[in-house]
């Protein structure tokens, strides 16, 4: 008597049998459910099937889950705030998020979104510094209604320039953490 059991709900079976677990490797090894080794009407094959769906079965699963954290940690409150106060530039916060996804690893996951937060500050910054300072260089009439085009254009070099700027100041950084520890 072979020692497997499959159940009518979710057809998830034991790993008692060692085709079962073939099914499974096989599934891991991404080998196709038509390319089942065994021959129709023997005992095996449905084993074997069984095995690999009990597999995909476990991976849609897992893959479901990894979903609803992402679900569950881009709705936070925080995330509400920032979306609210940074709305043109919520792409880099789902940007990282689908980071967070693709990489799994948390605290790397959190570096890229802090690179993200910074560049989105970096450009709206520039923006923002340039505008006013076109309202206090050209005046009110001319700065208010005309500087947001030489600033847009000027926030756009620096979001593409952003990750050359960010080395140089952490090497500036460095730099002066050098001079002051050597003096």
């Amino acid at each position: 008597m072979l020692k497997f059991m499959v159940r009518k709900k979710d057809k998830r079976v034991k790993e008692d049998n060692p085709i079962v677990k073939e099914g499974k490797i096989a599934f891991s090894n991404n080998v196709a459910l038509f390319e089942n080794p065994y021959r129709k009407n023997t005992e095996e094959r449905p084993l074997w099937k069984a095995g690999w769906l009990d597999a995909q079965k476990s991976r849609e699963d897992l893959d479901t889950g990894k979903k609803r954290w992402i679900q569950r940690a881009s709705s936070s409150r925080f995330v509400k705030i920032v979306k609210i106060f940074f709305k043109p530039f919520t792409v880099t916060i789902d940007k990282a998020f689908a980071v967070i996804e693709m990489l799994g690893d948390v605290t790397v996951a959190l570096l890229w979104g802090l690179l993200y937060l910074l560049w989105g500050l970096a450009v709206v910054g520039t923006f923002l510094g340039g505008w006013i300072y076109a309202i206090a260089a050209y005046g009110f009439f001319l700065g208010l209604p005309f500087g947001w085009i030489p600033s847009l254009i000027i926030a756009c070099i620096v979001g593409v320039l952003f990750p050359v700027i960010l080395v140089l100041c952490i090497l500036a950084l460095g730099v002066i953490c050098y001079i002051l520890a050597t003096q």
